[in-house]
């Protein structure tokens, strides 16, 4: 069960970041205690809430073949990204004394070729800023805040890996910052509201840590530098991931309901972000609601009209 634990684990991570959906592989966890059943794919650390001895039948009978499977699906299903001009969109400004920084979200900012884009990154962001009455200055540092995963093989550690060897060769021009994010696979809704809470409370109720990660973010936006400088968040498509940062920070930090967070994230995917996006969103509502007392008029999206 130890050796399942893991597999499934990591299984979820690496096809969670990837955007894909997991139809084929389900689990059902049962408490031989409640009997509470979740017909729904779901991390460990969530499903353990749902009670104290947990027994798992799953379709595949050993953590290897997880793997196996995982991996074939991630591998099959990865398509080639570049940087998209029509995903690219500004999103806030430091509002701190002397720090002149701007906060832009978009799709992985590499060309055709494969090579970082640093100057079409640079020329599009400013166009896009201009256009809502933001001007951003010639000269800026940037930081590429990559939400893409460094695992082997299944990760996106050769797209981070491309980046990172441009601002080694230009370091002047800016810098990488890795902060994976995996989407949640499981709503909120499916968990009584004292299960819920319990979870919210926990160190690490999200494999990413959302929580911490804004604030992180925040903070970085909001520090002078010596030169002004341009944040841009991406993942590969910049939807579903990028979707789930980008609207934790507009609820967090620029009090969006998570009705107007979903609604920017679809108008700047250009469709609807996926289910993951969806359930980590509700995830982190709860989470400004219950634990950090925010007043969230609802914390479930509507999602008819995407």
């Amino acid at each position: 069960y130890q050796r399942r634990d893991m597999g499934v684990r990591l299984c979820l991570s690496v096809v969670a970041a990837k955007g894909e959906q997991l139809r084929g592989l389900l689990i059902r966890v049962k408490d031989s205690h409640s009997g509470c059943h979740l017909g729904l794919l779901s991390t460990i650390q969530r499903v353990v809430w749902c009670a104290l001895p947990l027994t798992c039948e799953m379709a595949v009978p050993s953590a290897i073949q997880v793997l196996v499977v995982c991996t074939l699906l991630s591998l099959t299903s990865v398509r080639a990204q570049r940087l998209l001009p029509r995903r690219l969109h500004f999103v806030a400004q430091s509002t701190a004394p002397n720090a002149h920084n701007f906060f832009f979200r978009g799709s992985l900012p590499h060309s055709s070729t494969g090579g970082l884009d640093f100057d079409s990154l640079t020329s599009i962001s400013k166009f896009v800023a201009s256009r809502a009455g933001v001007v951003v200055p010639e000269d800026v540092y940037v930081v590429d805040y990559s939400l893409l995963t460094n695992l082997p093989f299944v990760g996106n550690s050769k797209e981070n890996f491309v980046t990172q060897k441009f601002f080694d060769k230009f370091p002047w021009r800016g810098e990488q910052i890795v902060a994976p994010v995996v989407g949640s696979l499981t709503s909120p809704s499916l968990f009584p509201a004292s299960v819920r809470s319990a979870m919210l409370s926990a160190p690490s109720w999200l494999l990413n840590s959302l929580p911490h990660a804004i604030d992180s973010f925040h903070t970085k936006l909001q520090e002078p530098r010596s030169k002004p400088t341009l944040f841009y968040v991406h993942c590969m498509a910049g939807c579903d991931r990028t979707g789930i940062f980008v609207g934790a920070y507009m609820m967090r930090h620029m009090g969006s309901s998570i009705q107007e967070a979903w609604t920017h994230n679809v108008e700047a995917c250009g469709r609807a972000p996926s289910v993951y996006t969806k359930n980590s969103l509700e995830w982190y509502c709860h989470y400004l609601q219950e634990v950090l007392g925010f007043s969230m008029q609802t914390c479930q999206l509507d999602v008819s009209t995407s």
